[in-house]
């Protein structure tokens, strides 16, 4: 049996496209939250084996024992639980893994007398890969722990069939899932069998828009298929629309913030399959430094959260949600997804309850940097800047985005965690920019080289971070980064330090003004004024320029208008041309006066 689990350039075999996490019913009766589709079959009962390290019996072995999934074959006795932080649980070979390397072997059996449409095989979750054959036959493998991968098994399906699914416990990918946690193994979520009509809807994309003055909404509907669309609120309908491409307008929509969580109900019906969905009006963006939701500031109080239980990386509905009301309860409003994607009802329920979401990628090379501390690499580089790996960073990148795509919850995507920086991981952002423009992207490591304070590029990220920053690093970054303002509830893109150079700039030009009419005019004694004098009134007109550009802005947010008139297009107006022309040159006659230069009037 050839180990693609070797292969760094194979993340799946067989699998199908990333696709929206769903669920369809065959009625309109259709809400996952609250019933379990007959059109989904789970599977959670299974003979077991499990092998200590490779042997070729397990792609032909009974099963030992019966268990029970989802589960963490650690916690039902197999194996031993195993910490580490940053070092990897193995010898550091990429791509290659231990020639022992421990194995679980599932074997169930599936009864369908009675087939119709297409079946596709679901695994919610697996650590680390999988191998599945049904019927003796080889099917497909995927990797990524924490991602979606989904099978069309129709045409491998007799009336009675033995699905074996084999989980190895390493594999390449687990370079790429070094994260700081308790390490378990094998099926830890949902496997569960669908059936699907022939002609079924696959994939789709919702989007919101909200016009400039939030009195028009738009939910845009991106389908493979032409479907029929229904749009509620609190079981009242307010539009409809049908086609593979659809637009449904929503007028004076309710907005959906932490606060307030507000959803319309979407039905969407194709080939006799209904799926809800719940979709918020939002936006989020960044505009002068500032997180803003809905064009309001938006304080993230938030935490970092792993999926695990008292039962390893198992999770159900139930264990969600209580995580999700004691956030609430303690006035929690945000989560990063530490270090990969959640279990895939999380997203959905915080569109319900209300929690900011940053999901982030299953992506974490922390413990290449243990192998590079004495050499200049030691920014653990390697994989993130191998185009062995690209595609590995890149696919774990999309199939998190297109599960949780059509979220109102997830405001912001992370890239990863702890993994360099380099053109994988330049690529994968790039990669998620062209698909969503609507959300912020973030990467942890904002810096590199923290010496030197060198950035990411501005068009992959939209959100900085650092780890463990002391007092010194903070100021000196916000100095860099952020120049302290000098009026900013003002005119926010004035700086002091913008300030400073604008008086600097009124002496040096004073200075040279006096020394030019000294080189005309032949010696010191033909000059009217001493060269403090210059530099006084150098000083003053540049302060009254200053003060007047600050003036007028005042005038002008108090008034609420952008500018002081539309005489000269382009240039903001002839007051915003003159502003400081006119303080400074009123506080220029006052200086003559006062030396007694000029009389007074």
């Amino acid at each position: 049996m050839a180990k693609l689990y070797h292969n760094t350039l194979i993340t799946q075999v067989n699998a199908l496209p990333a696709r929206a996490f769903y669920v369809p019913f065959p009625s309109e009766e259709c809400d996952i939250l609250s019933d379990k589709s007959p059109a989904v079959r789970y599977i959670t009962e299974w003979e077991f084996s499990y092998f200590p390290k490779y042997d070729e019996a397990i792609w032909s072995c009974k099963g030992e024992r019966k268990i029970s999934t989802p589960s963490n074959w650690q916690v039902l006795g197999y194996d031993a639980h195993q910490y580490t932080n940053i070092n990897y649980p193995f010898p550091y070979a990429p791509p290659y893994i231990l020639k022992d390397n421990p194995a679980g072997v599932y074997i169930a059996s599936l009864s369908l007398p009675e087939r119709k449409g297409r079946y596709y095989l679901n695994f919610d979750g697996a650590d680390s890969c999988l191998y599945l054959y049904i019927n003796d036959v080889f099917v497909g493998y995927s990797s990524a722990s924490h991602c979606i991968a989904e099978f069309d098994v129709t045409d491998f399906l007799n009336d009675e069939n033995e699905i074996r699914v084999v989980v190895f416990k390493w594999c390449a990918g687990s370079y790429l899932e070094d994260q700081d946690k308790l390490r378990m193994s094998g099926l830890f979520r949902d496997v569960y069998l669908l059936n699907r009509p022939e002609g079924h809807l696959f994939d789709y994309k919702i989007s919101t828009e909200i016009s400039p003055d939030g009195k028009r909404g738009k939910i845009v509907f991106e389908g493979d298929r032409v479907s029929s669309l229904i749009l509620c609120r609190k079981g009242a309908v307010i539009t409809s629309a049908q086609g593979k491409n659809a637009e449904l307008v929503v007028e004076n929509p309710e907005l959906w913030n932490g606060e307030k969580p507000e959803l319309y109900e979407l039905t969407i019906s194709c080939a006799g399959e209904y799926i809800l969905e719940r979709v918020g009006f939002r936006k989020i963006e960044v505009k002068k430094n500032t997180v803003l939701l809905n064009k309001k500031p938006l304080k993230f109080k938030g935490v970092n959260r792993h999926s695990m239980t008292v039962n390893g990386y198992v999770e159900s509905a139930e264990d969600v949600l209580k995580d999700i009301r004691l956030m609430k309860t303690h006035n929690i409003n945000a989560v990063r997804t530490s270090h990969y994607p959640p279990h895939p009802l999380f997203p959905v329920l915080c569109d319900v309850y209300g929690i900011y979401l940053m999901v982030e990628a299953d992506v974490e090379s922390h413990g290449s940097v243990m192998q590079n501390m004495e050499s200049e690499k030691w920014l653990y580089l390697d994989l993130c800047r191998d185009p062995a790996w690209k595609e590995q960073f890149v696919s774990r990148v999309m199939r998190m985005y297109e599960r949780d795509k059509n979220r109102a919850s997830v405001v912001s995507w992370s890239l990863g965690n702890e993994s360099g920086f380099g053109e994988n991981i330049l690529t994968a952002g790039e990669s998620l920019k062209k698909k969503d423009s609507s959300r912020l992207v973030h990467y942890e490591r904002t810096t590199v080289g923290d010496e030197k304070m060198v950035f990411y590029p501005e068009t992959v990220t939209d959100l900085y971070s650092r780890m463990y920053p002391d007092t010194d690093w903070i100021k000196e970054f916000l100095k860099k980064k952020f120049p302290k303002k000098m009026a900013p509830s003002v005119s926010p893109n004035k700086t002091v330090i913008g300030g400073v150079g604008g008086l600097v700039g009124g002496l040096v030009g004073a200075a040279i003004l006096y020394f030019s009419y000294n080189a005309v005019a032949g010696s010191f004694e033909k000059m009217y004024l001493f060269l403090p004098v210059y530099l006084l009134i150098g000083l003053v007109t540049a302060a009254a320029t200053e003060f007047g550009d600050l003036a007028e802005s005042c005038v002008k947010r108090k008034a609420g208008i952008k500018d002081m008139g539309k005489l000269l297009p382009g240039h903001g107006g002839v007051m915003d041309r003159i502003d400081g022309t006119l303080f400074a040159t009123a506080a220029v006659y006052l200086v003559f006066v006062v030396i007694g230069a000029l009389p007074v009037a």
